[in-house]
């Protein structure tokens, strides 16, 4: 009984370790619903986060441009990671003085794990 109940015990742990291997690659609608998640933290209480000049109108604003830069296709993963923190320099610019900075950086890392889950990494050499 007790080799049975750990031939049982290596089969599931087999069965998790293999699950890890095959994990999804994010959609761009996963990374919408990432880019998002500020809201639970204004839900907690949050005030940074809750602050008025980081509404939702505003965060769906920033998640739409991280969305649109991942709809383009890039040659590889140094461009698209490029691409994303592009809309981050460019939204701290103009809206360097909100509080919403956890929200771009936060939507610029999403960004580009996205990138290096869909592209492979090159060796461009820099001159």
């Amino acid at each position: 009984m007790k080799r049975f109940v750990r031939v049982i015990a290596v089969l599931l742990m087999f069965t998790g370790l293999s699950s890890c291997i095959t994990a999804h690659k994010m959609d761009i609608s996963h990374v919408r619903f990432r880019c998002r998640f500020v809201v639970a933290e204004v839900e907690a209480g949050d005030q940074l986060a809750a602050s008025s000049s980081c509404n939702f109108f505003f965060q769906d604003y920033m998640c739409d441009q991280y969305a649109d830069v991942l709809r383009v296709s890039y040659e590889n993963r140094e461009s698209c990671i490029d691409a994303c923190t592009d809309v981050a320099t460019m939204s701290s610019r103009q809206y360097g003085a909100m509080i919403c900075s956890r929200l771009i950086h936060r939507g610029k890392t999403i960004c580009q794990q996205y990138c290096r889950q869909h592209y492979e990494y090159s060796d461009r050499q820099e001159s």
